[in-house]
């Protein structure tokens, strides 16, 4: 391979590379959303204290740090102990996908094998990042039953918001 044509495959690379960490970091950025969410409405928010009281409180939450989340979480009794230890897991790996993942990877562009362990391992943060918050959702869809709201009414009220969404100019 000449030196242009093995440059524009580095460049495919990189870009590829920048593309999975990108989505990656948007699904850790989800999940602790998610994270928050939860914290709040299981823990914080009451019955009747109406939109703005709960939007305070989660505009409170999100301030924390993903691993001071977590913690409150777990303190506060409402994760099983597997599910706080893979929360904790995946803090672990967003930790080194922010902070340590270039200095660990640096010569993943130069060695193919290097750069498929790269890869896989940022993908599969992705991966484990959708499961947990789906079974955040999960507990959450359970604490909003028991407190009396019906499968009709979550799946109204998701319908509206994605509706509301869909109409925003937010993108």
């Amino acid at each position: 391979m000449d030196e242009f044509t093995a440059r524009l495959k580095k460049a495919d690379d990189l870009a590829e590379l920048h593309q999975r960490v990108g989505f990656t970091l948007w699904q850790l950025q989800t999940l602790e959303e998610v994270a928050a969410q939860y914290f709040v409405l299981s823990t914080q928010a009451t019955n009747g204290m109406g939109e703005m009281a709960g939007n305070a409180l989660l505009s409170k939450a999100r301030k924390s740090t993903f691993g001071g989340t977590i913690a409150k979480m777990a303190k506060s009794g409402v994760l099983d102990e597997k599910l706080h230890s893979k929360l904790l897991e995946i803090l672990d790996q967003r930790n080194w996908l922010v902070h340590r993942s270039l200095n660990d990877s640096y010569y993943a562009l130069q060695d193919y094998v290097a750069l498929l362990k790269l890869v896989t391992r940022i993908e599969n943060i992705a991966r484990e990042a959708m499961v947990l918050m789906k079974n955040i959702a999960s507990l959450a869809e359970v604490f909003v039953k028991d407190r009396g709201i019906s499968s009709m009414e979550i799946d109204r009220m998701t319908k509206e918001l994605l509706d509301e969404w869909a109409t925003s100019d937010a993108y």
